[in-house]
């Protein structure tokens, strides 16, 4: 995940920002539109060492761009702080990993050799538990990395890397298959991530030229189009989240038109990149730790980790972790723009979740449950962000019945005025989570409110004015 090199190349190729395979203006599936949330599970060979040098990228709120000028400037040099990426972190002699893993598991141990303590640890794992988790968070939707950049295949696959030992190839359990059947049985939609670009089992180097991913190997090809259509077949995924391009003269378009034709109300990521913009259409764009200024004609989707790595990372502490209230305002401000937010977790090679993690989804859970009215089913309002009289940030959302003002710290005056709010005739204001309206006035464009004394504490405040009439919107 997260893959710099692939950053590095679309920009060198003049692409966007994205870097990836551009989305177009329109329609794309409605329970996707409405779901806003989803959970992002990294979880694999990498979770047994859960290691990853920390200090190359102290401050979770930084762009993704500065990301990846930090990675030129080093000249790819620079291990990555995430974790799913150890191995790749491992083949650069005298680095940080390789350290690390000389002296906890010897000169000599193979990193696939980690599969047999993942092996027994999964054991342990209840999915059930973690759909329940899901569900109480509020995400409507669940990705699973079904296979990283290390091969390791998270089902009983057919069709392991020909560079692994079978018996380290993929998991003892079949975990896509345990985990679906649980989100589905809690009412969640199941997709899956796949890595379809590149596998490090094929490359023994600390290469980061990007081109050099595109000379693949027949072998690689073929096992990785029987992945893939044996995943989609088997699992047939709500959603199918590739990464890292897709090696030239495979069988993915006739794959993809199959699926699509399966599961019509699927949807897919965009980064295919070597496919034919022509022949596969993405659904959505993929960002990763980042938001727009503005909002965007067509739907994409942000994903990050609680810290700054997916995989999970026992260097993690509150210093690199995301605060609850940072979190709930980087949805807020995702959705009004007419995203998606796909929140990782890093569990344990037990399928623990780390309490720091836990803390983080427990927050966010607890103030969906108040107010998640302003994020399912909206759409952008006219703008996305706006000010009140008194000097607060707010972020907007609407519905046919409702605009929704979310205000991003807690009042200091009696009486907030939300600035330049063309809604037309309203009906009532209320504060979610406030039992009955409040005092309101609308005067030349702004609505003037007065604040409850004894509103709860909150890391956001959702104001939501019904109309009585239809409100202007952008979509």
């Amino acid at each position: 995940m997260r893959n710099l090199g692939c950053l590095l190349l679309g920009m060198l190729l003049g692409a966007s920002a994205l870097a990836y395979d551009p989305v177009e203006e329109g329609e794309t599936e409605a329970w996707y539109e409405d779901a806003k949330l989803g959970i992002f599970i990294h979880w694999g060979l990498y979770s047994v060492p859960g290691y990853a040098p920390v200090e190359h990228y102290p401050d979770v709120s930084r762009s993704f761009l500065e990301e990846v000028w930090e990675f030129i400037k080093n000249g790819g040099e620079v291990e990555s702080a995430y974790a799913e990426w150890y191995l790749h972190n491992l083949k650069k002699e005298g680095g940080k990993t390789e350290h690390y893993h000389r002296a906890q598991f010897g000169q000599d141990f193979d990193y696939y050799n980690f599969a047999k303590t993942f092996n027994q640890a999964v054991q342990q794992w209840q999915p059930q538990s973690w759909a329940s988790l899901f569900e109480q968070v509020g995400a409507r939707y669940v990705v699973l990395v079904s296979k990283h950049h290390d091969g390791f295949t998270l089902w009983p696959s057919q069709y392991p890397s020909a560079n692994i030992p079978r018996e380290n190839a993929r998991a003892s359990r079949d975990i896509v298959g345990e985990l679906s059947e649980a989100v589905r049985n809690a009412g969640l939609h199941m997709g899956l991530y796949f890595s379809g670009g590149i596998d490090w089992s094929y490359n023994a180097s600390y290469d980061f030229t990007p081109l050099g991913w595109h000379a693949y190997p027949e072998d690689f090809i073929h096992n990785t189009d029987n992945q893939l259509e044996e995943l989609v077949e088997r699992y047939q995924p709500d959603i199918l989240w590739n990464d890292i391009s897709y090696p030239e003269g495979s069988r993915v378009v006739d794959i993809i038109h199959r699926y699509r034709q399966q599961r019509p109300h699927a949807v897919i990521n965009n980064r295919w990149r070597d496919i034919s913009r022509a022949e596969i259409k993405p659904d959505f764009a993929t960002p990763e730790y980042a938001t727009y200024a503005d909002i965007q004609p067509f739907k994409w989707e942000t994903s990050r980790g609680l810290g700054y790595s997916y995989g999970y990372n026992q260097l993690d502490s509150e210093q690199t972790t995301i605060s609850r209230k940072a979190l709930i305002h980087f949805l807020v401000d995702v959705v009004s723009k007419n995203g998606n937010l796909l929140l990782n977790i890093g569990p344990k090679a037990d399928g623990t979740i780390p309490d720091i993690q836990l803390d983080r989804l427990k927050g966010l859970g607890e103030w969906m449950a108040v107010n998640s009215e302003a994020i399912y089913k909206t759409r952008p309002w006219i703008r996305a962000e706006g000010k009140t009289k008194e000097g607060g940030d707010v972020r907007y959302t609407a519905t046919d019945d409702a605009l929704y003002a979310t205000l991003l710290s807690a009042p200091s005056a009696e009486r907030v005025t939300l600035l330049d709010t063309p809604v037309g005739k309203i009906g009532t204001v209320s504060l979610l989570g406030f039992e009955g309206e409040l005092d309101w006035q609308h005067q030349d464009g702004n609505i003037t409110f007065h604040w409850p004394e004894t509103a709860a504490n909150a890391h956001a405040y959702v104001i939501k004015i019904s109309r009585s009439a239809s409100f202007v919107q952008s979509r």
